[in-house]
């Protein structure tokens, strides 16, 4: 990609909502509806990493999908450069946008195909959008690209069984760099492999997004990872974004009361270190029956009667956002 501007915005998400309808009946009438991703909005900028992060069915894999239309959005706005909407587009012409958004899944065994070689499951993606014409040029391409990510050449011929996890992630990679793109949605990509293994994949795409410009999107549920990655951070809860802000401000001084049990829970490799553990109340409500006003004030120790009336806004104060009606000022 050669120079990028650190601060432009390559890819804008405004308002993106999916809603999956609960259906009963014997002509499926839709009763309900579950609302995994609700009113999102944010940007990553060109060579930057934002880290989505928040527990288990906020909703953070589905935004990830629905960027990338694996999943069709109920509204919202995608824009990519310079793009229309993505999510207006046709099959069609939404083809020649899937060059510069690739995606890494969280299981790589599932994600690539047992019946296919290495060295097919790289090239295919060159054949598909003519990147590479004969046999011979992709074999070639497909070799330098393994060699990117710490494979080689003999590994072209076997099976992904023959791997293991942490090396199936790094043909997972080497096959979204084959359509040399410019964002990667990184979904959960080290959660499925062990600790050591997953400090040499991060390394790996920190290393690759130096050398080729590359933006992330980077979804996980590990905040230390996150950490390590990220250059902003959203925390998502019940499908709404709570709290965004750089990594430095939000890991030394998080605002959200959410994004603060979150900070506290993550481990200390120091024994004698002793932490003040602030622990959110009760389960994690439905996400098809959300509470009324502020979907945390079930669990959130300092709530007050207002959080339980009115939704607060995202309000964008300084270089943070945060959703909490704890601020009704600027911060300072």
């Amino acid at each position: 990609m050669g120079a990028v501007m650190e601060h432009s915005s390559l890819l804008r998400v405004s308002n993106l909502k999916k809603y999956f309808p609960i259906r009963e009946g014997f002509l499926l009438h839709v009763k309900d509806s579950v609302r995994a991703v609700d009113d999102v909005s944010f940007d990553v900028g060109c060579g930057a990493t934002l880290g989505l992060a928040g527990e288990s069915g906020c909703g953070k894999t589905t935004v990830g999908r629905c960027i990338l239309r694996l999943l069709e959005a109920t509204s919202g706005e995608v824009a990519f450069g310079d793009s229309p909407n993505l999510l207006s587009l046709s099959p069609k012409q939404m083809k020649p946008y899937r060059k510069h958004l690739q995606m890494i899944f969280q299981n790589p065994f599932a994600s690539l195909n047992p019946r296919m070689t290495v060295g097919t499951t790289v090239a295919e993606p060159l054949k598909i959008f003519s990147l590479v014409s004969g046999s011979k040029a992709r074999r070639d391409r497909v070799r330098e690209l393994l060699e990117q990510v710490g494979l080689r050449e003999e590994h072209m011929d076997q099976f992904p069984h023959q791997f293991s996890g942490g090396q199936r992630q790094r043909i997972a990679i080497a096959r979204a760099l084959s359509m040399q793109p410019q964002l990667i949605i990184c979904d959960e990509a080290v959660s499925a492999l062990d600790v050591s293994i997953q400090a040499q994949i991060l390394n790996l795409l920190k290393d690759l997004q130096q050398r080729l410009g590359l933006s992330y999107l980077f979804i996980s549920h590990n905040l230390g990872v996150v950490q390590y990655m990220s250059d902003r951070v959203a925390i998502m809860y019940l499908g709404k974004i709570v709290e965004m802000a750089p990594r430095e401000r939000i890991y030394a001084n998080p605002q959200h009361p959410y994004t603060q049990t979150l900070m506290a829970a993550i481990p200390v490799p120091d024994p004698t270190v002793r932490r003040n553990r602030q622990k959110a109340n009760d389960e994690v409500p439905s996400s098809f029956s959300h509470p009324s006003g502020c979907r945390f004030h079930p669990r959130c120790p300092k709530a007050m009667p207002i959080c339980s009336e009115q939704e607060p806004p995202l309000l964008e104060q300084g270089d943070t956002q945060v959703a909490c009606h704890l601020y009704t000022r600027p911060m300072v």
